[in-house]
């Protein structure tokens, strides 16, 4: 008679003893119970590895060969079970997960809680990015500042909007001198952009009011950018620039009629020619590097037209004879 002996591992499995006693260590291996990860919510690849968020915790994974190495869960001190935004400094990870941040060193895999409990200002809709040794916390609560090198975090909520009461938090682009942050519109709040000065540091926040706008609503209809160190508010019919002096938005309007007329005009006689002269889809080819349009010139910076076309904001560099997309303009 084959003797059999219930062996539990994390899945239940049943194996004869001679078995178990020969390969208890493959078995163990083989039938870890791994975290459900149907659809990853973020990752990343170092060091010859990839860090995967799942609904159940991060995995960690041969990026060549896609083997499971090793996982972190909730039992491991994760924050919560449902990960998201990961980045990664040196050799410690910083996990985005609900109810706060995990930082997990890859080296000797000892986990460090950054909850609200630890001083965190929320534990909802965590995302991360890494500004050199800053890591900006963006929550449905506010925004943190965490030094990596130094631990110390600061929080921030009515500098983001003094109006609010609610501070739902989305972090945006990083540069050189800005941090953006996007707040919601709410029954706690009008919603603004706020730019945190990294030389000043400051925060200076603007809201729908600022630029006599009708609804909070209308605020999406202006996009605020930094190009080439300067602050600009983009609209579909004005640009505005920002005075870090005074604090205040001017209307922006170099002189520069000149500039505008001769490349709208240039601009349009090209267009024209490649229209008349290929068929529609060498067209598309010869268009998805340069506008259609050119109508709609909003301003000039440093010499070089800015405008609106095909849902982007585009510069043109006259000496290179290029266009570049800035940013995309809803």
């Amino acid at each position: 008679i084959l003797f059999m002996v219930y062996y539990k591992t994390s899945r239940d499995i049943l194996k004869p003893t001679s078995l178990i006693n020969n390969t208890q260590q493959s078995i163990e291996k083989t039938y870890k119970q791994w975290v459900s990860c149907p659809n990853s919510r973020g990752g990343l690849e170092d060091d010859g590895k990839k860090y995967t968020a799942c609904t159940g915790g991060l995995l960690i994974m041969d990026p060549k060969t896609g083997q499971i190495l090793d996982q972190i869960t909730q039992t491991d001190g994760l924050s919560g079970i449902y990960t998201g935004s990961l980045v990664k400094k040196d050799n410690f990870l910083y996990i985005g997960s609900y109810g706060g941040v995990t930082i997990f060193d890859v080296t000797t895999k000892r986990i460090k809680r950054l909850s609200v409990d630890q001083g965190l200002v929320g534990g909802s809709n965590v995302e991360l990015t890494l500004d050199g040794e800053d890591l900006w916390v963006g929550t449905s609560d506010g925004v943190s500042l965490y030094n990596t090198k130094t631990g110390e975090l600061r929080n921030f909520q009515s500098e983001l909007e003094p109006s609010s009461t609610i501070f739902s938090s989305t972090l945006g682009e990083i540069t050189e001198n800005s941090v953006f942050v996007y707040i919601s519109s709410n029954v706690g709040s009008p919603g603004a952009v706020a730019r945190w000065d990294k030389n000043r540091k400051r925060w200076d926040s603007w809201n729908y009011k600022t630029f006599g706008l009708s609804s909070p609503y209308d605020l999406f209809g202006v996009a605020i950018k930094e190009i080439n160190n300067e602050v600009y508010a983009i609209h579909k019919n004005w640009i505005k620039k920002w005075s870090d002096e005074e604090r205040i938005w001017k209307d922006f309007l170099e002189n520069s009629d000149e500039i505008r007329k001769t490349f709208v005009e240039r601009q349009k006689r090209i267009a024209d020619s490649i229209s008349n002269q290929v068929d529609n889809n060498k067209q598309d080819l010869l268009f998805s590097n340069r506008p259609r349009n050119f109508d709609r010139v909003l301003a000039t910076i440093d010499g070089k037209p800015i405008f609106l076309s095909d849902g982007w904001v585009w510069e043109y560099d006259s000496a290179n004879d290029s266009f570049i997309k800035l940013f995309e303009f809803s």
